[in-house]
């Protein structure tokens, strides 16, 4: 009993769990906590649950920098830029029109040279539309790989960080479950001074009852 209180009041000064039992989350019923994603702890304020179990300036708790791991330091793996679409058929220019009269050799000779030129015009623009989609093909491959490799880092981004807070919340569970009834607040006086001066009192109440039974004994062994 003596050490049960004094376990309680060394525990109160040292603070070793004082952000745990400031951290509203943990008061939340344990069905409702471990249903919260790492975003929805972030977006609560969470002081020790989630990637804030592993600040050291949000959750100061002894042991849980074993844990860290690089990616929690890491920013999140840039996804690479979007190729947009493929580009657009061209265009053809209108062709010449055939001479009316297929005897009339001027019009034929300018048919045939406004044919020549448009062919060379259609050739010139098919060369260029090709070349835009040989070059649309070479960057959509690029961009697989890319996007290939951008799901592996992410995934093993994700998995890392989420390994990591697994491992620090189920050591502060373990500790809040067996002696959450220890921890408080040191940087709340309003509960913290109140909380240590009773752990105090008590082992006052029981340190003058255990020395007025020792007082009795005497007493009694005098007789």
């Amino acid at each position: 009993m003596p050490a049960r209180w004094a376990f309680e009041g060394l525990v109160a000064i040292t603070g070793g769990a004082s952000d745990l039992a400031a951290d509203p989350c943990w008061a939340l019923p344990e069905e409702e906590r471990e249903a919260l994603t790492l975003e929805d702890k972030e977006a609560r304020g969470c002081l020790c649950l989630g990637l804030s179990a592993l600040d050291p300036d949000s959750c100061r708790f002894p042991g849980l920098g074993v844990y860290h791991v690089a990616a929690l330091d890491e920013p999140e793996p840039v996804a690479p830029a979007a190729i947009g679409d493929p580009p657009a058929e061209p265009a053809l220019p209108p062709a010449p029109q055939q001479p009316a009269d297929a005897s009339d050799v001027a019009a034929t000779t300018q048919y045939l040279q406004e044919l020549d030129a448009y062919n060379a015009q259609v050739a010139q623009i098919q060369g260029g539309y090709q070349a835009q989609m040989a070059d649309y093909r070479a960057r959509t491959a690029t961009y697989r790989e890319a996007a290939q490799s951008y799901q592996e880092s992410l995934a093993e981004w994700n998995i890392e960080r989420s390994a990591a807070v697994s491992k620090a919340e189920s050591v502060l569970g373990r500790y809040h479950e067996d002696y959450g009834w220890a921890f408080v607040d040191r940087d709340d006086p309003d509960v913290f001074w109140p909380h240590l001066l009773f752990t105090w009192g008590v082992q006052a109440s029981i340190i003058t009852l255990l020395f007025g039974i020792i007082l009795f004994v005497v007493s009694r062994k005098g007789h």
